[in-house]
């Protein structure tokens, strides 16, 4: 039994993916306080290509960089395959601009607290109905094919006033594989590249 093994078994899978996600935030914070000559107790926000997918932390159970993700869209819910809206909005042509490049996590709005327009670690998101296979979704996510792209990583999901939400823990850089978005179970396949230091926005 390896020491992973040994930890998962003791606490849990998501209490690893805790772990190892302020492991390397820390590690990130100290590189980035020495390369500037002082200390910083967060590290500097970094310009993050954020994409409406909800990546399970489930997924990335022992996953290292260089690993194959055979989907990293995560069913939350009834009615959800994985996609998410920075501000709520259902519509499809929504989540179409969101997966364009450079992306439309700028407009994220904390379902449960408005005046909170910083996506941070800790913080809800909410989810976006439906499996989505519209012309636009699928162009911009073939243009994604081949890059890297952060994506958040969420450990509990919830259901509030009807909606779903999932709470990020971490974020993720990852490399868009190869999708499929017909049938019951559309599904996107990418190489994990390691967790992103620091929140993005």
């Amino acid at each position: 039994m390896t020491k992973i093994d040994f930890f998962t078994k003791c606490f849990g899978k998501q209490s690893f993916i805790h772990l190892a996600a302020n492991i390397w935030i820390m590690l990130c914070v100290t590189v980035a306080a020495g390369k500037s000559g002082h200390h910083s107790s967060a590290p500097s926000e970094p310009v993050c290509d954020l994409m409406p997918i909800a990546l399970s932390a489930d997924s990335l159970n022992n996953a290292v960089p260089g690993d194959i993700i055979n989907d990293i869209l995560s069913k939350g819910g009834p009615g959800h395959v994985g996609w998410l809206s920075w501000n709520g909005k259902q519509a499809e042509q929504e989540l179409a601009k969101a997966l364009k490049l450079p992306g439309t996590s700028h407009l994220y709005r904390n379902p449960n607290n408005p005046c909170d327009r910083n996506l941070t670690l800790g913080d809800w998101v909410a989810g976006k109905s439906g499996r989505c296979n519209s012309r636009g979704v699928r162009t911009n996510l073939k243009k994604l094919i081949s890059k890297e792209i952060i994506v958040p990583v969420w450990d509990e999901a919830k259901t509030r006033r009807c909606n779903l939400q999932y709470q990020v823990v971490a974020f993720a850089k990852v490399k868009v594989l190869a999708f499929d978005l017909r049938g019951k179970n559309p599904w996107i396949c990418a190489e994990f590249l390691g967790f992103e230091c620091g929140d993005c926005n």
